[in-house]
């Protein structure tokens, strides 16, 4: 929870450019805590066209089961 907690009270503060360099970081703290509001919006900031991106979509997609778009996602 450290870095998890880190992210949080840094991410209003800071730019958007060091959000997107966070963005990757926070987003897997986020998830190994199970919390999923904040892994969206840390996977905001991660490029859609990017492997990272697509991974990080296709994991919320199937917390919100949805398969279909999960597939789709990690199929780009």
């Amino acid at each position: 929870g450290q870095l998890h907690q880190q992210c949080c009270e840094e991410w209003t503060l800071v730019s958007e450019e060091t959000q997107a360099k966070m963005a990757r970081m926070a987003a897997a703290a986020a998830w190994g805590l199970g919390h999923w509001d904040s892994m969206e919006e840390y996977t905001c900031m991660i490029p859609r066209d990017t492997h990272d991106g697509a991974f990080y979509r296709a994991v919320l997609a199937l917390h919100q089961d949805l398969f279909s778009l999960a597939q789709q996602k990690q199929s780009h």
